[in-house]
């Protein structure tokens, strides 16, 4: 079993804020997240995986609780 890093581990280790789950434009059917550090957005699709939803950052992926 692969180790889980959990959403919170990117404020901890990047410093990377989580503002939420938005469309990126209207045509969009997917969720993306939306992180902030020093006022510079950085997007990231959502995934799911055994209904668990995650991101993926730095090789990294992190699921919501």
């Amino acid at each position: 079993m692969r180790h889980q890093n959990n959403i919170k581990t990117l404020f901890s280790e990047y410093g990377l804020e989580y503002d939420g789950m938005y469309r990126r434009n209207a045509e969009s059917e997917k969720l993306c997240a939306k992180l902030t550090k020093d006022d510079k957005v950085i997007w990231r699709n959502i995934y799911k995986s055994n209904g668990n939803e995650y991101i993926k950052y730095d090789g990294r992926e992190f699921f919501f609780d």
